[in-house]
């Protein structure tokens, strides 16, 4: 296998890995760690600036994560589609 299709195998595994992490995992921790927030955002007060500035700290920390492994999932996705691209020339 050429280098760049072992780099391209190799991105697709991994991000299929992702996917199924993400799936049975990560998704549905990040969207009850999302949910807790919004309700710890709820009841704080608008006066009480750290609480809203750590609720705001660990939901940026939590999309961040989101974005990264979608972005592995869709590295993947990509690299299986070159893969097939490279297959069918």
């Amino acid at each position: 296998m050429s280098g760049n299709k072992e780099q391209l195998d190799n991105e697709r595994v991994l991000g299929n890995r992702a996917q199924h992490a993400y799936d049975q995992f990560i998704k549905p921790f990040i969207e009850d760690k999302r949910m807790t927030l919004f309700h710890a955002f709820q009841s704080v007060r608008i006066s009480d600036t750290d609480d809203l500035m750590e609720i705001k700290r660990m939901l940026s920390a939590i999309d961040a994560l989101d974005i990264e492994i979608r972005t592995v999932i869709d590295t993947g996705k990509l690299a299986s589609e070159s893969l097939k691209e490279t297959e069918i020339h």
